[in-house]
């Protein structure tokens, strides 16, 4: 939800499994599917997946990427390749990195990094706060949002060091002229509150649960 408009403008892929009647969260398969070297085979699919669906608007959207897609060195050319046969404008794709991703700081990953910026697509350092940050990769990387981490959000309207953390972090944003997401919003006390704090993005159930199509969303 775009703060300063008032509209839904970009939408975040998420991956379920579906298994006759059961719906699986990441949590229970992520680990498993790391531990098994199968992490890339997944963001292989949500890639597929999300840019078919996504060639049938004009909504920016965003996609998890994790250390192990970087170590797999298989983006760029993935992306590319994508990017060329659903004729999607590669400024449309945000690519969530993890904090942690961008505080290890590895050579490699930062250049594929910096190679997928310079083709057109978006990066966002996704959980930020929630590890150790480093501020250091923040200035030296030219990403576009930061996505404050969950846990700062979700008792925001009660909790005054939450408010002010996350107060800092949309501070640092506007002086690094990067956009601040807000993650976890779930009702409208929440949403008072980042109106306060002027903060440019907010998702979360107050806006729309997952779903496979959009009908579900206001």
């Amino acid at each position: 939800y775009d703060n300063f408009n008032h509209n839904i403008t970009k939408f975040e892929a998420l991956a379920r499994i579906v298994l006759k009647d059961k719906i699986i969260s990441p949590f229970e398969f992520l680990e498993p599917a790391r531990l098994s070297g199968l992490l890339p085979e997944i963001t292989k699919v949500i890639i597929d997946k999300t840019f078919k669906t996504m060639a049938k608007n004009n909504f920016s959207f965003s996609i998890n990427i994790t250390e192990d897609d970087l170590a797999e060195n298989y983006l760029v050319n993935y992306l590319d390749e994508k990017i060329a046969f659903y004729k999607i404008n590669p400024n449309r794709v945000i690519l969530e990195i993890l904090e942690g991703v961008s505080s290890t700081g590895k050579k490699n990953h930062i250049n594929q990094l910096t190679s997928l910026k310079s083709k057109g697509f978006k990066i966002a350092i996704d959980d930020f706060g929630a590890g150790f940050s480093s501020f250091h990769y923040i200035k030296k990387f030219p990403i576009d949002y930061v996505k404050i981490d969950g846990d700062f959000i979700v008792n925001i309207n009660k909790d005054a060091k939450d408010k002010a953390f996350v107060n800092s972090i949309v501070t640092l944003a506007k002086e690094l002229e990067v956009q601040a997401i807000a993650e976890f919003v779930e009702n409208e006390e929440i949403v008072k509150v980042l109106d306060e704090l002027e903060i440019d993005y907010y998702q979360g159930y107050h806006i729309g649960k997952p779903s496979q199509n959009f009908v579900s969303f206001k």
